[in-house]
């Protein structure tokens, strides 16, 4: 999980930096968590409880479906959270600090921040 605001100062360094130019990277915070520990987390932020509720493939397939969303990216929901859940996508990169500098924000930074309007 990674803070938008350390997206968004990735993404100024990178149009305004020709060193930048044609590369990519592997943008993320500064820690893998799992989905429950990230609702432990906004849990703690908001003072409320938030908790994780894995839905079944063919649960989460009909809810996205019904909500209009075409079947090809149905299908790449499902293979991306699959991905998600197996802990596949919990590595951690050091491009944010690389490109701006300064260490990415933590989940608990941006929930803290963000608190209010998750109320």
């Amino acid at each position: 999980m990674i803070d938008p605001r350390d997206i968004a100062a990735c993404v100024l360094a990178a149009i305004t930096n020709s060193k930048h130019q044609l590369k990519a990277y592997d943008l993320t915070g500064p820690e893998a968590l799992s989905l429950a520990q990230a609702a432990e987390k906004l849990s703690a932020a908001v003072g409320k409880n938030i908790k994780f509720v894995d839905l079944p493939d063919d649960a989460y397939r009909s809810a996205l479906l019904d909500a209009g969303l075409i079947p090809q990216f149905v299908d790449a929901c499902i293979q991306f959270w699959d991905i998600v859940k197996a802990g596949l996508a919990a590595g951690i990169s050091p491009a944010v600090e690389q490109i701006v500098g300064k260490k990415p924000r933590s989940l608990d930074d941006w929930a803290r921040d963000n608190a209010a309007s998750l109320r």
